[in-house]
């Protein structure tokens, strides 16, 4: 068996785009496959030796107590629902303490959800601005959850010697659980 000038050229042509193969494209792509899996038998070494060390584990159940920590002791917390008179109570107080005008505390409707339940408020009153900022950081220090949905400011009309007070809107709301619980947890 003879092998033709043709058959030689097309062996030589087969061999050489193999090895053009071989190195441009199957070769780095081995390469870059070896160093992968180093980087993750490391990174496999690192997490087996930190995951069940003692100080590790110290570190992380400090850290847990020290969160519990905060959450016992933070103020604001969600009431249950025979507290929620107390938040209506101290939002009333807080306008009666800075001498406000022509004041509305109203509840709407409770909004359930799964976990806790919502009680929008809205509040009207008449007020300069030294006596709404004590009503708002009298609101800011309560005991309890309070969101301040919306803030509108605007001007007294139709009465004389208004011209230093405001007509504040506020739209509140505040959070409780059904089972009293004393917080999220």
């Amino acid at each position: 068996m003879r092998i033709e000038k043709d058959q030689v050229k097309t062996l030589i042509a087969a061999a050489l785009l193999i090895i053009v193969f071989a190195s441009l494209v199957w070769y780095p792509q081995q390469q870059t496959k070896v160093a992968l899996q180093k980087e993750i038998d490391t990174a496999k070494e690192t997490l087996g030796m930190n995951q069940n060390s003692e100080s590790t584990l110290a570190a992380r159940n400090n850290t847990v107590e020290r969160l519990r920590e905060k959450l016992s002791g933070a103020q604001q917390r969600v009431p249950g629902k025979d507290e929620l008179a107390d938040v209506l109570t101290g939002l009333t107080r807080a306008l009666r303490q800075n001498h406000l005008q022509e004041q509305e505390v109203i509840a709407k409707p409770i909004e359930s959800y799964a976990a806790y339940n919502v009680m929008p408020m809205v509040m009207d009153f008449e007020g300069s601005f030294p006596e709404t900022f004590g009503v708002l950081k009298s609101i800011e220090s309560m005991p309890r959850l309070i969101r301040l949905d919306q803030l509108v400011i605007g001007n007294v009309v139709g009465r004389e010697n208004t011209r230093e007070r405001l007509a504040i809107h506020l739209e509140l709301s505040t959070f409780f659980s059904e089972s009293g619980e004393r917080g999220m947890e």
